[in-house]
């Protein structure tokens, strides 16, 4: 469903444009309140059934265009209402196309209701009414994710999700086009494999195993998957019948994880060999102690043993973090807990691995000290065996998540650093290519100003450099003599200086700090401010005698000081044009001595204590070799491009304004923007905004600018952006604005500005909005001649998603110029299915062999579009005039009197989105439907407590039986108006619009899921943890804090 904005037409206007559509559509008509309100209203439809659906009725409600697909016997047809305004009455106007037999070949309504929203395999709804009662010979095979609900619980639902969807793609490019996967439970898989045989079924499954374990998700990279196996070959017996079969080995596989069981592999003998159950080391002077903490443990944690310190600390060397929890005693002979744990806060261990204490010392004393030394928990003896089993698990699962965390942020930190360096070190290697100095010297005078400044802050805090000064400061360093690069050559390179030279050569520090001073949009920033600093005064001396200001002691600005040292460090120790190098004890003893003028007397003292690290600390690694190589490589690329000279860049510049003038000269009206991708900002000119606020600049990459956009329609600009190149620069698209308090549908039009040189990159993005309907009114409504094919374009533009003209003999796309000219522009018609090829069922080859109009429905990346190629000649030549129609946002197929949705839609046929397991919606139905809702007021996310153990110890189907009746259980309990999801394999999300004044709906959940009942096992009880928010928007993070209340909530259920 498509909103409009309203269309007032006269009746003389309302014929021409009928008219004009009749060239497309079998039937165009108008209908008024009266004729919508007789059924059926269209003649084909009187006698055979009434409309399920009327789009005309839809249309008049709501002001809005419709359609669906309707069926009548063998044939089908496209139904589009428009609502519109004829001399100041409300009508409908009615289109109606037959479709070809073609379209109805390659419509397979069912593909989109039997495939999982998340990992596109089939759902369980497929295997429930297309697979479980057949009789197939094939191998079947359970595939369960191991340590899943870990995965979930530590990394959370968006890693669990990314691991899915990786799994899922792994096997599906394992796999051939007649083989089914299905989505049967939260994390576990039912693969049919037919006509296989039973060898070929076990070398499947293995290489499949193999190539899960060898997957990492990219943006979780420190996460593995594996997955536990069981198949069976099923041969004369319904799948239903072998699946029990294939669970049960899958739960045999599953003892030792990583692993396939069939029947011609026994589970012993494929152990896996790389067991990532976590590491518990014990440390228990009592053999009886230790015995008994890993009876409790062993079935979850892989265990060491220690019966002493000394030991402990041997197996930490050995292991490091591979260990993943120490359960440490207190009282022990030698090296006692306590002892231990300073060891381990000594060597920084303690930073990754946590340590639970255990012992028969309670005292708060004892407890507190055991704290103070960096102890995550203690337990004290006796101790319940439940209590230390969830303890141990809460401890490491927390101390996984916060080394994923960890890990997470020093990757990018290491990313922005290196990234940071590399423009530092190409812009230093320019400057050192320039003066032939040292090709290590920006390099080596980082490194011992880090050194100083390290020292420096340990001796003193007189100068308060905080850490991210010295980082700064080190940073800056690398600029110290850009100032040289505006010096002649020869001057820099000569032996001997004369004084004019000298006099000219020492003008640098002037020269480089007026670069940076001239960076006037950064002058509050602290690099700049002390790159400044640097650069002017790193050749002043303690004593007054260095220049250009001839400053003295502290009026050096210490970053100055430090670096001027660091300076005169390096180029003693390095070998220059007009000398050789000295060593570094010879260095160091004229620096002490003066002979390199005077120095600050603390850091004369911090070089004399930095010495041994000053001789060792600067040897270059095997990734600074390469990075070096990388910067040079790129310095001397810029050194030597003959498109170097400013004015290429102002050419550049100019072409750049050019092409976004152009692009601007050929829009009008409504918003303008234009985001420039490097800064993040965009600058808006919105004229639904008053002379005062219509032009804003503003921080694009931080949420702000473009406002007016709905998440889902910021997406999909984001999308549209990423999916251009410099080949196919443009994209449009639909987007709902508020204007006045109403939403319109406009149209989105972009086109995306490229580098020139170079690997070309987007560099902004310039986009205009307009009122998409008002612009069709205004098309149609103009004095047109109806034969001029660039009038009729026009006007189908504004009906379908895509208007071309094509000549698919030479499968090129027609431009029409404004003289009437047809001009082939470049690629190919079938690029835009993502074809290398001509299609298969080419309708416009047929269209234009046959001189007439045919259709047919083709799909791309699991969507539905309905496709039209018309003949038509364009000054006296033959081509086709092709209209595509994504089947999207109401678009129905009515069949014999039943409704079936071909994807979205606002009234559907409810079975296609629920869950066919519990009866709660699907969460494809929530993906579609409610995911960027704004009336949600409450939100509650259910997890079923113990759901996996009641799986492991009752099998699949109890587990269905129990997911069915707490499902069940909750629904009853429920409003109308509420909203059950089942989000997970055993989590649901309810969303409430409206909560009542005392009204507690977390406890009713609560209650309603310990309620639940399954029949025939009475020793099994359910319980679910809850964890609900009210007034969070938008959606996502009221999701996200209810999952959270969620797991403390079963974090406190558990201790």
């Amino acid at each position: 469903m498509s909103e409009l904005t309203e269309q007032n037409l006269t009746r003389q206007q309302a014929e021409q444009e009928m008219a004009c559509l009749r060239k497309i559509y079998a039937s165009v008509r108008l209908l008024d309140p009266k004729m919508l309100a007789e059924e059926p209203c269209y003649p084909p439809w009187k006698n055979v059934h009434p409309c399920t659906s009327c789009v005309g009725r839809e249309a008049m409600a709501g002001k809005c265009q419709c359609s669906k697909l309707e069926t009548l016997g063998s044939s089908l047809y496209q139904v589009t209402a428009r609502y519109v305004e004829v001399d100041g009455k409300p009508y409908v106007m009615e289109m109606i196309l037959p479709l070809d037999a073609s379209a109805r070949s390659t419509l397979n309504s069912n593909e989109l209701i039997y495939r999982d929203a998340l990992t596109g395999a089939y759902n369980r709804r497929f295997y429930e009414e297309e697979l479980k009662h057949k009789y197939l010979n094939a191998g079947v095979a359970m595939i369960d994710l191991d340590d899943f609900k870990l995965c979930n619980d530590t990394y959370g639902h968006s890693a669990g999700d990314a691991a899915l969807r990786l799994i899922v793609s792994i096997i599906h490019r394992r796999i051939r086009s007649t083989d089914m996967l299905v989505r049967y439970g939260g994390d576990e898989l039912l693969l049919i494999l037919p006509d296989i045989s039973a060898e070929a079924f076990v070398r499947k499954l293995k290489d499949i195993n193999k190539r899960l374990f060898a997957a990492h998700l990219p943006e979780f990279e420190k996460m593995h998957v594996s997955a536990s196996i069981g198949g069976v070959m099923a041969a004369g017996i319904p799948i239903s019948d072998a699946l029990p079969i294939a669970d049960k080995r899958m739960y045999l596989a599953k003892h030792s994880k990583n692993t396939v069981v069939t029947e011609d592999i026994a589970p012993d003998a494929v152990r896996s060999e790389n067991d990532h159950r976590p590491m518990v080391l014990i440390v228990d002077d009592s053999p009886m102690n230790r015995d008994i903490l890993s009876e409790i443990l062993c079935d979850d944690f892989e265990i060491l043993e220690a019966p002493n310190g000394p030991k402990c600390l041997e197996l930490l060397n050995a292991w490091g973090s591979d260990i993943s929890i120490v359960l440490l005693d207190i009282v022990m002979p030698d090296m006692d807990g306590f002892d231990v744990l300073s060891r381990m806060s000594a060597q920084g261990w303690l930073e990754d691995i946590p340590v639970v204490m255990i012992s028969s010392e309670d005292s708060s004393q004892t407890v507190r000290r055991a704290y103070e030394l960096g102890a995550s928990d203690y337990i004290s003896r006796p101790f319940d065996a439940r209590i230390v089993h969830r303890r141990v698990s809460n401890v490491t699962r927390l101390y996984a998540r916060q080394r994923r965390l960890s890990a997470l942020v020093s990757q990018q930190f290491y990313d922005r650093e290196k990234n940071d360096q590399m423009m530092i070190g190409i812009l230093g290697q320019v400057m050192e290519i320039h003066n032939s100095e040292s090709i290590h010297h920006i390099s080596r005078v980082q490194r011992i100003t880090s050194i100083l400044l390290e020292r420096l802050c340990q001796k003193t805090d007189i100068y308060g450099l905080s850490g991210m000064d010295r980082y700064l400061i080190t940073t800056a360093s690398s600029l110290h003599d850009i100032g040289k690069v505006a010096i002649d050559d020869r001057i820099l390179n000569a032996h001997d200086l004369t004084p004019e030279q000298t006099a000219i050569l020492h003008t640098h520090p002037i020269l480089g700090a007026q670069m940076l001073e001239n960076l006037s949009q950064y002058q509050d920033e602290p690099l700049v401010k002390f790159a400044i600093q640097i650069c002017r005064w790193h050749h002043e001396r303690w004593d007054g005698g260095g220049y250009p200001d001839r400053l003295k002691g502290d009026e050096i600005p210490i970053a100055a000081q430090v670096v001027a040292l660091a300076d005169v460090y390096d180029a003693l120790t390095s070998e220059r044009c007009y000398k050789q190098s000295y060593s570094h004890e010879k260095a160091v003893d004229m620096i002490l001595h003066g002979e390199c003028g005077s120095f600050n007397p603390l850091l004369m003292e911090c070089l004399k204590e930095s010495s041994e690290l000053l001789r060792t600390g600067l040897q270059r690694s095997e990734y600074d070799r390469g990075f070096r190589h990388e910067t040079r490589r790129l310095s001397e690329e810029i050194l030597h491009r003959e498109a170097l000279p400013r004015e290429d860049r102002a050419q550049r510049l100019l072409d750049l304004e050019r092409e976004r003038t152009a692009f601007y000269a050929e829009q009008r009206g409504g918003i303008q923007f234009d985001y420039d991708i490097l800064s993040g900002s965009v600058t808006v000119v919105n004229r639904y905004e008053d002379p005062v606020n219509r032009t804003q600049k503003l921080d694009f990459d931080k949420g702000m600018g473009l406002t007016f956009l709905s998440g889902k329609d910021r997406r999909k600009l984001l999308d549209a952006i990423a999916d251009a190149t410099p080949e196919e620069p443009d994209a449009a698209f639909p987007v709902l604005i508020a204007v006045d308090q109403e939403y319109r549908l406009h149209r989105l039009v972009m086109h995306t500005m490229w580098s020139r040189a170079g690997v070309r990159h987007c560099v902004s993005v310039v986009g205009q909005i307009t009122d998409d309907h008002a612009r069709l009114q205004e098309l149609m409504l103009g004095d047109v001649n109806s034969d001029q094919p660039e009038a009729l374009l026009e006007r189908l533009k504004g009906i379908f998603d895509i208007v071309r003209l094509v000549d698919p003999e030479s499968t090129k796309v027609l431009s029409l110029g404004k003289d009437g000219r047809l001009t082939e522009i470049p690629g190919t018609c079938h690029m835009v299915w993502n074809k290398s090829g001509r299609c298969e069922n080419c309708i416009s080859s047929k269209a234009l062999a046959r001189k007439e109009s045919l259709n047919k429905i083709e799909f791309k990346d699991d969507q539905a579009y309905f496709v039209m190629a018309k003949y038509v000649e364009v000054g006296g030549r033959g081509c086709v005039l092709e209209m595509v129609s994504k089947l999207s946002d109401g678009r129905w197929l009515d069949m014999g009197g039943r409704r079936m949705l071909l994807d979205r839609g606002s009234n559907f046929d409810r079975s296609a989105f629920v869950d066919s397991l519990t009866g709660a919606y699907s969460r494809q139905y929530f993906e579609c439907f409610l995911a960027e809702s704004k009336q949600v007021e409450g939100v509650v996310m259910i997890d079923v407590d113990h759901f996996k153990e009641v799986n492991d110890r009752f099998g699949h189907l109890v587990g269905d039986k129990a997911l069915q009746s707490v499902a069940q259980s909750i629904l009853s309990n429920l409003r109308q108006t509420d909203v059950l999801v089942r989000y997970g394999g055993d989590e649901f999300l309810l969303l409430v619009p409206h909560i009542r004044p005392g009204e507690h709906v977390i406890q009713r959940v609560r209650e309603a899921a310990a309620s639940a009942r399954v029949e025939g096992y009475p020793e099994l009880e359910l319980s679910a943890s809850v964890g609900g928010v009210c007034g969070v928007h938008p959606l996502t993070e009221a999701i996200r804090q209810a999952d959270e209340k969620m797991y403390q909530n079963k974090a406190e259920r558990k201790n």
